[in-house]
């Protein structure tokens, strides 16, 4: 069974989507983020713990957990904190921190939760239908105005799908 040891290295890798100036006047280097990632484990009674990612596979619920911190001596106005789900995972509906503000499909165009599209049924008629959250491929949230010093958290939750994973980097191709 594959790991998901490259969540991550793919941790590293989303910083650079992770920080984004918000509407505020910052400049390069003010705003920082640190992103971990959990693999959330449940015991028989229920509770919840987090360990390593480094075992989680198929099924299991992995869980991003951003902190975005202003290291400038300016207010950031009204930041924005994004975060990319990993090809190999699906959003689990309700997991965000602060509640979801915004989702998109392509990290380009972002909507409230639930996203919508119009589709045509039989006899042409149209219709706006829910997008699946498992279609979501990125999250954003508006984390307000954050002070010198100011920190603000965002979190989400994955289920780790089989299909469609990418191998995990140093791995032979198939």
């Amino acid at each position: 069974m594959e790991t998901v040891r490259f969540a991550l290295r793919l941790a590293l890798a989303v910083i650079a989507f992770v920080v984004q100036p918000g509407l505020g006047a910052a400049k390069d280097g003010e705003m920082s983020a640190e992103l971990a990632v959990h693999k959330v484990l449940r015991s028989a009674a229920g509770a919840e713990t987090l360990a390593s990612a480094e075992g989680a596979g198929p099924g299991d619920v992995v869980e991003y957990r951003a902190v975005y911190t202003n290291r400038g001596t300016v207010t950031v106005m009204h930041y924005e904190g994004t975060l990319p789900i990993p090809p190999w995972a699906q959003y689990l509906p309700g997991s965000a921190s602060p509640p979801l503000a915004a989702a998109s499909l392509d990290g380009r165009v972002y909507a409230a939760v639930p996203l919508t599209r119009e589709v045509t049924r039989s006899g042409g008629r149209k219709a706006r239908v829910e997008i699946p959250a498992t279609e979501y491929r990125y999250l954003r949230w508006n984390l307000g105005d954050l002070a010198p010093g100011g920190r603000a958290e965002a979190v989400f939750r994955v289920r780790v799908v089989s299909s469609g994973r990418p191998a995990p980097p140093g791995a032979p191709a198939r």
